[in-house]
C-alpha cells in the first residue's frame, strides 16, 4: 500500500511539473518602429494584453518612425548582459536586415510581425551568419488594398450615376514597406477588373496625414476625382479635411476607403463619410504573443503564419463600435486563441473570432 501511495505522489508531481512547465515564463522585447500612439500604439497596447495572459514578460522600445534610433535600439539590445528570449522585429523602412545582423551576431532569436523579410533578404544570409530568424506573422494586405478599391468602385457606380467613368485618387503610405506595396498591388488588381475605373494620381506621403492633406488639397485642384483610397485611416482623414475645405462632401460626391480600424475611421464609416475601413491587422500584436507561446510549447512549428484583415462597412460598423470600440483589450483572453493554453486545435484570428472574444460575459 506504501509502495502504491508513493507512486501516487511521484505521479502527482510529474503531473504538477509539466502543468509548470506550460506556464513557464520568457522574455521578449518587441521593437516598434512607430509610438505610443495611434496604429502602432495599438499594436503594443493587443499585445501587452495578450503578453499579460499568456505568461510573457514584454517589453516595447519605441523608436517613432526614426531608421537611426531603430537600429541603435537593435544594437542595444544585441549588446546585453541579459539578453530577452526573442525579439520582435518589424522590417518597416527596410531597415529589417540591419537589425536582424545585430540579433544574429548575439545569438537572438527573432520573430517577425506585419512585415517581414522577404525570402530574397533572407538568402542574403550567407553560411557563415547563422540566422536566428523563428518565424514571422503577417496579414493579407493585398486582399484588403483590393476590397477597399472595390468598395470604392461599388459605390461610386450606385452613388455617382451621372459620371461615365470613375476616377480613383491613390494616397500612399510609402512605397518601400511590404505591406503597403501588397496594399497598392490590391488596389491595381481591383482597377484591372473594372473597365470604368481608372486611376488619375497616385502619391506616397510617408503615412502622414498632415501631409496627405497638403497633398490631396493640390491634388484635387487639378484632377477630377470620385474616389480616394487611402492606405490607412489617418490618411483618408486628412484628405477628407482638404476635400471639406474645398467644398466637397465626404461620402456624397466624393467617396473614402482607408484602414486600421481606427476611432476616426470607425466614425467615418457609421456617418457614411468612408465605405470602409479595412484592418484587424493591429491586433498582429497579440498574434504575435501566441505564436512565440505555442512555439516555446512545441505547440506551433517554427515558420511564416498569415492571417485574415477584414472590412468594416455600413452594415457591421456598429457592432465593431459596440464591441471593440472602448480599445479595452484587458476584456479579451487571448489564452483562448492559443494551441498550448487554449486547447485550440487551429488558429483562428478572424475579426468575427475577435468579436466574439470580446464580448464580456454575463456575471
Amino acid at each position: 500500500m506504501r509502495s502504491l501511495f508513493l507512486a501516487v505522489v511521484v505521479v502527482a508531481l510529474s503531473v504538477a511539473s509539466l502543468a509548470v512547465a506550460k506556464t513557464e515564463r520568457f522574455t521578449v522585447v518587441f521593437l516598434n518602429p512607430g509610438g505610443a500612439t495611434s496604429f502602432w500604439g495599438m499594436v503594443a497596447d493587443t499585445m501587452t494584453a495578450a503578453a499579460d495572459d499568456l505568461s510573457i514578460d514584454l517589453e516595447v522600445i519605441n523608436t517613432d518612425r526614426d531608421r537611426i534610433a531603430m537600429l541603435a535600439a537593435a544594437r542595444d539590445i544585441a549588446k546585453r548582459a541579459d539578453k530577452p528570449d526573442y525579439v520582435v522585429l518589424v522590417n518597416e523602412l527596410e531597415q529589417g536586415m540591419a537589425m536582424q545582423r545585430e540579433m544574429n551576431r548575439a545569438g537572438i532569436k527573432t520573430f517577425y510581425l506585419l512585415n517581414r523579410l522577404s525570402d530574397d533578404q533572407l538568402a542574403e544570409f550567407g553560411p557563415s551568419e547563422s540566422s536566428t530568424v523563428v518565424g514571422s506573422i503577417t496579414p493579407d494586405n493585398e486582399i484588403a488594398g483590393y476590397e477597399m478599391a472595390k468598395s470604392l468602385i461599388l459605390e461610386a457606380k450606385r452613388r455617382l450615376t451621372a459620371i461615365d467613368s470613375i476616377r480613383i485618387m491613390a494616397i500612399l503610405g510609402d512605397t518601400v514597406t511590404p505591406a503597403a506595396l501588397e496594399r497598392e498591388a490590391g488596389l491595381r488588381r481591383a482597377l484591372a477588373e473594372e473597365p470604368s475605373a481608372r486611376l488619375v494620381r497616385a502619391f506616397p506621403v510617408l503615412w502622414n496625414k498632415d501631409e496627405a492633406r497638403r497633398r490631396a488639397s493640390f491634388a484635387l485642384k487639378v484632377e477630377k476625382v470620385d474616389g480616394i483610397w487611402a492606405a490607412n485611416d489617418d490618411l483618408a482623414i486628412g484628405a477628407q479635411e482638404a476635400a471639406s475645405a474645398m467644398g466637397r462632401r465626404p461620402g456624397e460626391d466624393l467617396l473614402f476607403a482607408g484602414l486600421n480600424w481606427s476611432s476616426d475611421g470607425l466614425a467615418a464609416v457609421q456617418s457614411g463619410a468612408m465605405t470602409m475601413t479595412h484592418g484587424g491587422h493591429f491586433f498582429g500584436g497579440a498574434w504575435a504573443m501566441v505564436m512565440l507561446r505555442d512555439m516555446a510549447e512545441g505547440s506551433a512549428e517554427p515558420g511564416n503564419y498569415r492571417f485574415d484583415m477584414s472590412a468594416v462597412h455600413a452594415k457591421n460598423v456598429d457592432l465593431f463600435i459596440e464591441r471593440i470600440g472602448d480599445r479595452d483589450w484587458g476584456k479579451i483572453d487571448f489564452k483562448t486563441f492559443s494551441r498550448s493554453m487554449g486547447g485550440r486545435k487551429s488558429y483562428d484570428f478572424c475579426a468575427d473570432a475577435i468579436l466574439a472574444a470580446a464580448t464580456l460575459p454575463i456575471e
